[in-house]
């Protein structure tokens, strides 16, 4: 009667953030409402935030509505592979596939009704982010984001992520402290809601309450930068995984004949260094580069065929580092070397 990769496309996108913004709550379920014959919506709050997906039945049946916890959602999209028939029966409902069978309880909460979908499309900002969106990565933890103009940025003061989108939002800022999700989706500066390109998931976006570094972050990026490396990205980011068991701190130096030497080094456990091919635009006196294992991997999501082209600059004094992109870019600051330290 529905298929589990809808169920399992909303937990991934908005359902799993509403539960860890709200992981002491005991009343967070998931509720199934009929739309006809052929339709359904899956609703999720926290009392603040809320996610709805509309998908379709693969049968002409009205879906019963129903409320289960959110434990019990996890277990459905964990259990079940395919296309999942459910029944109720008093206050139990079976899901079962094939073989597969899996019941439960009704949940009682009240905290689904408070949502409240609306939304403006005719005065809505169309913002497709499949191929530029980059704002929070596993390793990152950006605490907000802003939108202005024709950029979608974060940072959290050592690197910032700019995207820029395919239309201008006007002048004013919007600062936010949830991430869109990729894709394309319709955003109206008076709502807190986003809408997905085909309409059918929606979810609040909760806003901040402070103002960003906008124009500083826009200028710092742009900076010139009078040198730039370029290697593998494949081979890169081996390295630095083999990097991150030693230490979170990573040092490039640059090597005679086109290599780069990748090195980790931890005083209390283990040295790690290996070699790659690297191609340079012009020989540098900069004795190293250091810099922080999870920024620098963030730079090789401007990939170009392969491989990641980044740019610093020659001046020791200077630690600033860029890749681009397209609608991309990453800017960062390196570490000081010890010697600059003592």
């Amino acid at each position: 009667m529905i298929k589990v990769s809808d169920l399992r496309r909303i937990k991934k996108l908005c359902f799993d953030k509403i539960a860890q913004a709200s992981s002491a709550r005991k009343d967070l379920s998931v509720r199934f409402s009929p739309i006809g014959a052929e339709m359904y919506e899956c609703v999720m709050c926290n009392g603040e935030d809320f996610a709805r997906i509309v998908a379709d039945t693969t049968t002409l049946t009205a879906l019963p509505e129903i409320q289960i916890s959110w434990h019990d959602f996890q277990r459905v999209c964990d259990l079940f592979s395919d296309i999942v028939d459910l029944t109720v029966k008093d206050s139990t409902i079976l899901f079962k596939e094939g073989k597969t069978k899996f019941k439960c309880a009704t949940f009682r909460s009240d905290i689904n009704k408070m949502v409240n979908f609306k939304f403006d499309f005719d005065n809505a900002i169309k913002i497709n982010m499949r191929d530029n969106l980059v704002i929070l990565s596993d390793l990152g933890n950006f605490n907000k984001f802003c939108l202005s103009g024709q950029y979608l940025m974060s940072s959290d003061s050592n690197i910032a992520i700019i995207n820029i989108l395919n239309e201008s939002l006007g002048n004013e800022d919007y600062v936010f402290t949830n991430v869109f999700p990729q894709g394309a989706w319709y955003f109206n500066p008076n709502y807190r809601i986003i809408v997905s390109e085909d309409k059918r998931l929606a979810t609040t976006i909760k806003r901040a309450v402070s103002g960003y570094p906008t124009q500083a972050l826009l200028n710092l990026s742009k900076q010139a930068l009078s040198n730039w490396f370029e290697v593998d990205v494949k081979e890169f980011l081996q390295c630095l995984e083999k990097c991150a068991k030693i230490d979170d701190k990573v040092i490039l130096r640059f090597e005679p004949k086109g290599y780069l030497t990748i090195k980790a080094e931890n005083k209390e456990f283990a040295d790690f260094a290996t070699c790659i091919e690297c191609e340079v635009d012009h020989d540098s006196h900069k004795q190293e580069i250091r810099f922080m294992q999870r920024y620098i991997t963030e730079f090789c999501r401007c990939e170009h065929n392969g491989r990641v082209r980044i740019l610093f600059d020659d001046d020791p004094a200077e630690y600033k580092l860029r890749a681009e992109k397209d609608n991309l870019v990453i800017y960062a600051m390196g570490l000081r070397l010890p010697s600059e330290m003592r």
